[in-house]
């Protein structure tokens, strides 16, 4: 493993403004950063894996599935990860650790909806010199950016809210409702220069050994 490589995390919703904020740190670091995000690999599964609304005997539902679901009256749609897609998002996290090994320093933009994936990050990235950032942004302007972005389905930030960031913490947390990607690029390195480890992966870390404990 390499001291000098850094990785920043960056968990959103969908529209939240993640891949405008990793293009900005990208771009103000001096030093070169790797940006590895879920759409990439999410687009790179086969199309038959990519489901809508798929039955559970379909391979959509085996890979990444988007689903309508009725929640309060409203029409939301959820992202669900079958088997193949948790093992593609496993493998994402894994790619990102043999890079830092190699001293290439990550942004990572990805949307955790579920424990394990957190749980994965903890035990993960926990060696290496992390930050992890929240990324969050009122209802309202969420879902005008749904509607102004091409292949987005509506609601899907919605659904979203409830869930990506319960099992996250956070070294800081940034607004882009009305921040610009710039203001929160400056603020990430400040703090990833400030920081000599992640407080957050730590804590993460903690409860990951505390749910996964090791028997005699």
């Amino acid at each position: 493993m390499s001291d000098k490589s850094k990785i920043i995390l960056i968990n959103g919703t969908s529209s939240a403004g993640k891949s405008s904020l990793a293009k900005a740190i990208q771009s103000l670091a001096r030093d070169p950063y790797q940006i590895v995000s879920l759409d990439e690999y999410r687009d790179g599964m086969p199309d038959r894996f990519r489901g809508l609304n798929s039955e559970s005997d379909e391979p959509g539902a085996n890979g990444l599935n988007v689903v309508a679901k009725s929640v309060n009256g409203s029409r939301l749609t959820h992202i669900e990860f079958g088997l193949y897609g948790e093992k593609v998002l496993r493998g994402m996290k894994l790619a990102v650790v043999q890079l830092a090994k190699l001293g290439i320093n990550v942004i990572v933009d990805d949307m955790v909806t579920y424990r394990e994936a957190a749980h994965d990050y903890a035990s993960l990235f926990q060696p290496f010199h992390t930050i992890v950032i929240g990324v969050h942004c009122d209802l309202d302007v969420l879902k005008r950016r749904e509607q102004q972005r091409e292949g987005r389905f509506p609601g899907t930030a919605e659904m979203q809210l409830s869930v990506v960031h319960r099992w996250m913490q956070y070294d800081l947390n940034i607004d882009t409702t009305y921040r610009s990607s710039l203001g929160g690029a400056i603020e990430a390195l400040s703090t990833l220069t400030t920081s000599r480890q992640s407080r957050a992966i730590d804590r993460m870390f903690k409860n990951y050994k505390l749910s996964h404990p090791v028997s005699d």
